[in-house]
């Protein structure tokens, strides 16, 4: 594993930079409500990861009692991932990320994606949060697919955090 410097965007402006060009109000509305609640989010994530404890974090399928899943993780298909939008330079940014643009998890190919280290479909308060965004290759993004932590000893490694270890982290 190569270990890669750890992004030091605010989660919270990120989320507000994403969601800028909602034209429907009252989903902006009900995305803005959720703005603390995304940097709670990357906070607990840290403090969790530090600790083995990531398997602690609570699925969700709605946030904030009215925003879905499915629309936090629409916030970063298009208003982060998809190219021309307010957080492409953010993503681009962690993208690039990489040294010589070399995936951290199998250090022989090249980056050309983003792994959530744990899935936006499961954690969407996570969904754009930098710290749980790791460049990587195709196929180790697929071979991850949507593992996570399930307890302690399943703690997979971080290319942000685990300085020095040596190894692909997923199976």
């Amino acid at each position: 594993m190569r270990a890669l410097n750890r992004p030091v965007e605010d989660p919270k402006k990120v989320f507000s930079t994403c969601i800028s060009i909602i034209r429907n109000a009252d989903l902006k509305s009900r995305l803005n409500s959720c703005t603390s609640l995304i940097g709670e989010a990357a906070m607990e994530f840290e403090d969790k990861l530090k600790i083995d404890e990531l398997h602690t974090i609570a699925i969700e399928t709605v946030v904030n009692k009215n925003v879905t899943a499915k629309e936090l993780e629409k916030v970063y298909t298009f208003r982060m991932a998809k190219k021309n939008t307010p957080g492409r330079e953010i993503y681009n940014k962690i993208i690039l990320s990489a040294p010589e643009g070399i995936c951290p998890f199998c250090s022989h190919r090249v980056v050309s994606t983003i792994d959530h280290y744990m899935p936006k479909t499961l954690f969407p308060r996570l969904s754009i949060t930098p710290i749980n965004l790791i460049p990587s290759c195709n196929d180790c993004n697929k071979l991850k697919s949507s593992l996570y932590p399930k307890d302690s000893n399943e703690a997979f490694i971080h290319p942000y955090f685990d300085m020095g270890v040596i190894g692909f982290c997923p199976p």
